[in-house]
């Protein structure tokens, strides 16, 4: 009897030379990509250094870049030889008074608030998108903006504000930007919450705290409702040095942060169930998460108000440069998101000089065609 069919052919095993040359292949690539990874993060550094230091020379003044540097490090020097007599008092030396005012008070504040709340409204974007499993999620999508606006509102139409002073503004926008949040980690706690539910309910939210800030510029002044049109653009005319220093606590919380829970939310973006079968806490990443990013969103909001498209922008970026891995993801994101920023504010600064527009209009204006762009271009469509 003849075999009609064929038999089976079996894998040949790989002898050991060849296992080790595999195994030595995947390890080059994984190391080209992580080269390539670091090299963007150390391009990006400089790149934010070169356009701050541009930045500080926009203006009417004959100041340097370098200059401008070392009077902000005389100014930081100068501080901390105030508790520590071994170090020197100008260490940089002098410069004109003229010039110490125009980068302490007038130019740096703007360029290093800007920078950092470029970082941190990028982060929020790229922690949102993650965790709600939405591209186009940011902590915007769940009301953190929306409520600002209406602190801002009650502040410049009734001169109604939760602190008093110069800061009741911020203390304003900061208290009503957390309410929407504050509810959603109430429903959280309660009852397990889709993704998609918490994205409906900023949405919601939204609209609510929409109305309510319309209804407020029926009744206020013009010159109050200009005040209150210009901040939801976002702008930076308002940042202020003291600034500086929670932005830079907050940017600090935030990039620990992800870098500690940046690996259960890459397991997390395979599904829940997935996730709390390989040890994951779905429900505490997802709720601190959320807690974190709209906490740090709605302080770089009570800041200079909803600059709308960096969160949005920055991170989609920077996954075609870096993967989706959150814990290169979350500092190349950072990086970006002060470089669109920083350009930005150059743009609202010369375009009609000796006038500055708002930071918000020109994110948007530059934002959504490149948004555009890369959602319709052979690499986004095919995602």
């Amino acid at each position: 009897m003849y075999q009609t069919g064929f038999a089976p052919t079996l894998p040949i095993p790989m002898t050991e030379i060849e296992m080790q040359s595999v195994i030595e292949e995947e390890r080059r690539k994984i190391l080209l990509v992580k080269s390539r990874r670091i090299l963007y993060l150390v391009i990006s550094a400089i790149a934010i250094m070169a356009i701050m230091g541009y930045s500080f020379t926009v203006g009417s003044s004959s100041l340097s870049a370098i200059d401008a540097y070392k009077i902000l490090f005389n100014e930081a020097f100068n501080s901390l030889s105030t508790v520590f007599d071994f170090i020197p008092y100008n260490i940089f030396g002098e410069f004109p008074e003229n010039y110490v005012f125009i980068v302490t008070e007038l130019r740096a504040p703007r360029v290093l608030v800007g920078a950092l709340i470029g970082a941190l409204l990028a982060i929020g974007g790229c922690i949102m998108q993650s965790i709600l499993k939405n591209p186009l999620a940011t902590p915007y999508t769940l009301g953190v903006s929306s409520g600002a606006c209406v602190g801002a509102s009650l502040y410049y139409i009734f001169g109604i504000s939760i602190l008093g002073g110069a800061v009741g503004l911020i203390g304003n926008t900061f208290l009503f930007s957390l309410i929407p949040v504050a509810v959603m980690m109430l429903a959280i706690t309660r009852r397990s919450v889709t993704p998609v539910t918490l994205v409906l309910s900023g949405v919601a939210f939204s609209y609510v705290f929409s109305s309510a800030n319309s209804i407020m510029q029926y009744f206020g002044s013009e010159s109050a409702v200009t005040n209150v049109v210009f901040w939801t653009i976002g702008d930076l005319t308002s940042a202020e040095m003291w600034m500086v220093l929670p932005l830079i606590v907050a940017l600090a919380v935030y990039l620990t942060y992800g870098l500690v829970f940046g690996k259960d939310m890459d397991i997390m973006r395979m599904g829940d169930d997935t996730a709390a079968s390989l040890g994951v806490n779905v429900k505490l990443v997802r709720s601190s998460a959320l807690i974190i990013s709209c906490l740090m969103t709605a302080i770089s909001v009570a800041c200079a108000g909803p600059i709308g498209f960096v969160c949005l922008l920055a991170p989609h970026i920077c996954r075609r440069m870096v993967g989706s891995d959150m814990r290169w993801l979350i500092p190349m994101s950072a990086c970006m998101g002060s470089m669109l920023l920083l350009v930005a504010d150059m743009i609202a600064k010369t375009v009609v000089a000796p006038l500055m527009l708002p930071v918000g209009a020109i994110t948007a204006l530059i934002g959504a065609p490149v948004m555009v762009y890369m959602l319709y271009s052979r690499r986004g469509m095919s995602s």
